[in-house]
């Protein structure tokens, strides 16, 4: 017999209220976390919008850049403070470029957006990249980060990030 639809059992713990701590910017193009950084040899999504089936060093090369990039946000935004040690919350919202061959009029370029977001990289590889990025920084290790939110969208101007982050405790 199936319990959806029931409320949870009693070891369901609640955690607390969050607490905003910092957002920052991140500008420039996200590039997402890929199982395909350590495996290579897949298609894989280009900065510029192009794909290529050269695998590891193209991705894995673009991907660190883009942390290197959060990091001196995260630095800049934590204003020397120490990393956190309590729970926290990582929200991360990325803007991608639209490419060129986007339609430029609406609503076919409204269409096209709607197709293209369904599509990969999925918006908590974003996430994962930007959340491996703050460990050491924002917070002393990425497993501190009970709650990731992620999500993707495009930019009509420059590409760029929001990265949200809220304590637990």
């Amino acid at each position: 017999m199936s319990n959806f639809g029931q409320k949870p059992g009693p070891y369901v713990v609640t955690l607390a209220t969050p607490r905003p701590f910092l957002e920052f910017w991140v500008r420039g193009e996200p590039i997402p976390w890929s199982v395909y950084t350590k495996r290579g040899g897949r298609r894989i999504l280009l900065p510029d919008g192009g794909h290529s089936w050269e695998g590891e060093p193209v991705i894995h090369l673009a991907m660190k850049a883009w942390q290197t990039q959060i990091q001196a946000a995260a630095i800049e935004a934590m204003e020397g403070r120490a990393p956190l040690t309590c729970m926290t919350r990582v929200t991360v919202r990325c803007y991608r470029s639209l490419p060129d061959s986007a339609p430029k009029t609406e609503p076919a370029r409204r269409k096209w957006v709607i197709k293209h977001l369904k599509m990969h990289p999925d918006a908590l590889n974003y996430a994962k990249a930007a959340e491996d990025a703050l460990e050491g920084i924002i917070v002393v290790n990425d497993s501190q980060d009970v709650e990731v939110v992620g999500s993707k969208g495009y930019s009509l101007g420059e590409p760029y990030t929001i990265i949200k982050v809220e304590t637990l405790e």
